[in-house]
């Protein structure tokens, strides 16, 4: 399990996050979400005030 604070260098009191099996793991409000990471796309988590507040994930089609 790796704590993405780690990997971009810093947490100041804000969200916490785990990236663990193709999933990211945060808590807010004190419950433990998860969001799936897609094969091929993108993961955006909007975060205010330390508090993840949306998420936005788009998937995208490799052609071979």
């Amino acid at each position: 399990m790796v704590l993405l604070s780690n990997i971009l260098g810093h947490n100041k009191g804000g969200a916490e996050m785990e990236l663990d099996e193709g999933m990211i793991y945060f808590k807010n409000n004190g419950i433990i979400k998860m969001v799936g990471i897609p094969r091929h796309g993108t993961v955006r988590l909007k975060i205010q005030d330390g508090v993840i507040v949306f998420c936005e994930k788009t998937t995208n089609q490799k052609i071979e």
